[in-house]
């Protein structure tokens, strides 16, 4: 026998084994699919829930239970944001906060592309049944392209935010560029509750991970130290180092070497001296030499005799015109340049002071940082994973 499902003017006709009316949400996940491409309506298709973590580490467990009691105690909706480069952890934190709502009772609706907002808002207010709502990758799939601020797609969704709905919801966003979501949801506790923004792992959550899952544990102390040469070492560049330790029994600064795991450095200034290893002539760069001391180009100058260089001869240096500028270099023509490529592959080692490469098996490469006192960051710190601990 069909049922005649009449919204409006419109009647849709569905058989009965087609057909499942519930008075409440079914508890599970869900995704927001468009079900009427025609009109744009939105519905829920359940989705395979998130599983427990074998492992959770660091502060995720204290933040997920306290964000949770909030939601619970407050009358309001309550908003959080997760903000932090790709494999920090915050897509992670939203996925155990869903596992561990569904075990109070709550469902999970994830939005995973950009609907309309008055729909999708509308979609939302219908549901009777507290839930969590998480946004991932936020600000990319809610793009704000327009500079209008009334058709940005971000700025839609605010009245869902400070709406009242039959009951609260929780609504968890994550960003991947925080700069990139709009300042009406910043400073604005009713709209966010929590922002929460995921830098560097710390050693503890780096030791932790490393006595449960590195073979090896005398290269914790390395890879606690690798951290040193980026500006945020992510949980997924940890789990991907610990496995390639592991795999070929390396060093942490040796298994580095091949991976997409680059470091990262400020601008610092150091002398070099290139020496030829067969030979033993030696180079001198020009200048100073100010780059990323592991990833770089220098420019160096063959010199048979170092006391010349040293104490250069000069000579007059007549231009077009008749006239002398100033001296330059005697011997130019017998002073070759030569471009050696340095990087944390041929580090072979370092102290305090000195960072020494052999490049090519031709050329070996000593950087001397110019002003080891200065309060900035000293290049041994971030070279040499062992190094101050």
């Amino acid at each position: 026998m069909p049922n005649y499902v009449i919204n409006n003017d419109i009647i849709r006709i569905i058989p009965d084994a087609a057909i499942n009316i519930e008075t409440k949400l079914p508890l599970g996940t869900y995704t927001v699919e468009i079900i009427n491409s025609m009109t744009g309506e939105l519905g829920l298709k359940r989705t395979d829930d998130f599983a427990k973590p074998a492992k959770v580490y660091g502060e995720a467990d204290r933040q997920a239970d306290r964000i949770i009691s909030t939601f619970e105690q407050r009358e309001v909706n309550t908003g959080v944001m997760l903000g932090g480069e790709k494999g920090s952890g915050k897509t992670f934190l939203a996925k155990y906060i869903s596992w561990k709502v569904l075990q109070k009772g709550y469902s999970t609706i994830m939005v995973n592309a950009q609907f309309n907002t008055i729909v999708l808002s509308e979609l939302i207010r219908t549901i009777a049944e507290p839930c969590l709502i998480i946004f991932d990758e936020f600000e990319k799939i809610y793009s704000r392209d327009s500079e209008e601020e009334m058709k940005d797609p971000q700025n839609g969704l605010l009245t869902l935010l400070d709406g009242l709905l039959i009951t609260k919801k929780l609504f968890v966003f994550t960003c991947n560029e925080c700069e990139h979501v709009t300042t009406m949801m910043k400073n604005r506790p009713g709209r966010i509750f929590y922002n929460l923004e995921f830098g560097g792992l710390t050693d503890e959550t780096i030791q932790e991970y490393c006595n449960e899952n590195l073979y090896d544990t005398v290269h914790t102390k390395g890879i606690c130290g690798m951290k040193r040469l980026f500006g945020r070492f992510t949980f997924d560049m940890l789990k991907a180092l610990v496995e390639e330790v592991n795999r070929y029994k390396e060093s942490p600064l040796e298994a580095v070497k091949m991976m997409n795991i680059i470091p990262e450095f400020s601008k610092e200034n150091y002398t070099v001296q290139v020496v030829d290893v067969e030979t033993g002539e030696t180079y001198r760069n020009y200048f100073e030499y100010e780059d990323n001391p592991l990833w770089a180009n220098i420019f160096a100058a063959k010199v048979a005799n170092l006391d010349i260089w040293k104490e250069p001869k000069v000579k007059p240096h007549i231009n077009k015109a008749g006239k002398s500028n100033e001296p330059r270099l005697v011997d130019e023509d017998n002073i070759r340049k030569t471009r050696i490529r340095v990087g944390v592959k041929d580090l072979v080692t370092q102290n305090e002071n000195d960072t020494i490469y052999i490049v090519d098996k031709k050329y070996r490469v000593t950087l001397t940082q110019t002003d080891i006192l200065n309060a900035g960051r000293k290049l041994w710190q971030y070279a040499d994973p062992y190094a101050g601990l």
